[in-house]
């Protein structure tokens, strides 16, 4: 579903091309993490319920009961072999991953709040501010201002001392 009705017609077009710059962001991401790494120490269940979390990330209709019902089980079954091998309910795990995801997309000021909290899966950015300043202690705003304000470590490294 699309919130582009809230914005002016003169802005639209410019929100269209941010909104689907992010979801290209967030699904690369979403493709460049760890999944290889998790399928060796997780059974092929919970690696392929990940893989496909990471590539829909951005979908708000993400929910358990329609992970289980691509697997064919139930939600409780799902959610109980996930929690006894990740240490975490589904739930949680999938806010973690659009958080992380979020702090991504947050170190690139070409996207605004609201895009970012819409390609990560969240219904609104009201949600999204209100989910990530609960997780992060900061809202994405501060959070991005902070962000700028690192060293970046790599021009303020100290010279090397000559052996």
């Amino acid at each position: 579903a699309s919130n582009q009705h809230l914005l002016p017609k003169a802005l639209q077009k410019e929100f269209s091309t941010g909104l689907v710059a992010a979801f290209l962001a967030s699904a690369l991401a979403g493709l460049n993490t760890q999944a290889a790494m998790d399928q060796t120490t997780t059974t092929p269940l919970v690696a392929e319920v990940e893989k496909i979390i990471r590539v829909e990330i951005s979908r708000q209709d993400l929910s358990v009961a329609k992970l289980a019902a691509r697997f064919a089980c139930s939600p409780d079954h799902l959610t109980r072999r996930f929690r006894a091998e990740t240490g975490l309910s589904l739930n949680a795990w999938i806010t973690r991953e659009r958080l992380d995801l979020a702090c991504h997309l947050l170190e690139r000021p070409e996207h605004n709040i609201a895009e970012v909290g819409w390609a990560c899966g969240f219904s609104s950015p009201s949600y999204f501010i209100s989910v990530f300043t609960r997780h992060k202690g900061f809202t994405p705003l501060v959070w991005r201002k902070k962000l700028k304000n690192l060293p970046n470590p790599i021009s303020e490294a100290p010279s090397p001392t000559p052996l």
